[in-house]
This record gives C-alpha cells, sequence and structure tokens, in this order.
C-alpha cells in the first residue's frame, strides 16, 4: 500500500513544485572565451537565464565592469580559465570585460528582459580606447525601449 500512495502523490508533489518554482527554469546560455573575444559579444536574455562563460584557450576570465551593470546586481569576478555562471537577476544591460585583455578590446554585453534603464550610464563609462570602440558597436545592437 506504502508504494501505491507514493505513486499517486509523485504528480501531486510534481505539480506543486513546478507551480512554487515556475515551470521555465531559465535558459543557459553559453559564451566563449577564445583568443581575444567573447564570441558571442552580444547576447540577449531574460531574467533567470543564466550565462556560462567557458574559457575555451587561452588565458581568460569575465569582470564586471563598474558602472555598466544594473543597480542592485553583484558585481563579479570569475578565475582566470575557469567556467563561471553568471544567472542574471534584473533587467538591464550588463557590460562585462577579460581583465588581462581589457585594452585589446576583450569585452562583451548581456541586454536583459526589455527595460534598459541603466543603458544611458553604461554609455557614459569611461573605457580604453579599444574597448570603448567595441561597446560603441554592441550598443547599437541592444533594442530600443
Amino acid at each position: 500500500m506504502k508504494k501505491r500512495s507514493t505513486l499517486v502523490l509523485m504528480p501531486a508533489l510534481v505539480s506543486f513544485l513546478l507551480s512554487v518554482t515556475g515551470s521555465n527554469a531559465g535558459v543557459i546560455h553559453t559564451i566563449k572565451m577564445d583568443r581575444d573575444f567573447f564570441s558571442p559579444a552580444y547576447l540577449e536574455a531574460q531574467v533567470g537565464d543564466t550565462v556560462r562563460f567557458v574559457n575555451v584557450r587561452g588565458t581568460h576570465n569575465t569582470v564586471s565592469i563598474s558602472g555598466m551593470i544594473p543597480a542592485g546586481v553583484s558585481p563579479w569576478r570569475s578565475r582566470l580559465k575557469a567556467t563561471y555562471d553568471l544567472t542574471l537577476t534584473k533587467e538591464g544591460v550588463y557590460g562585462y570585460k577579460c581583465l588581462p585583455h581589457f585594452g585589446k578590446g576583450m569585452v562583451g554585453l548581456i541586454a536583459v528582459g526589455k527595460q534598459y534603464n541603466n543603458l544611458p550610464q553604461a554609455k557614459s563609462t569611461k573605457l580604453p580606447a579599444k574597448a570603448a570602440a567595441v561597446f560603441q558597436k554592441l550598443f547599437r545592437r541592444v533594442p530600443q525601449n
């Protein structure tokens, strides 16, 4: 009798857990760190999605850029050569860099959701010349509010 009651309760438990956690657990996006670039360098995602940064070759990391992440989002800094998962918790743009190759323009941008309230601040952030040139192109890809 115990086995049968467990089998009857299992679908109810699964249904309850999905209602509490939401049926959309979020998408995992992969950004590769290779040579002196991120691929893709621009990504559109939703709140709750995870971005997995994967080191393909070379010595790279991902580091948030001060002034280029939404208010209330904790800055991040991964270890060199390590895979790093970043869960996107707020709408806005997330600017990031590879610390060893920042001066060479190894940067990227994630646009999350539909409201990019921190975009003006991100655009006004002071950056090295090559990084600024890459960001100019990336900012043009952000959908208009």
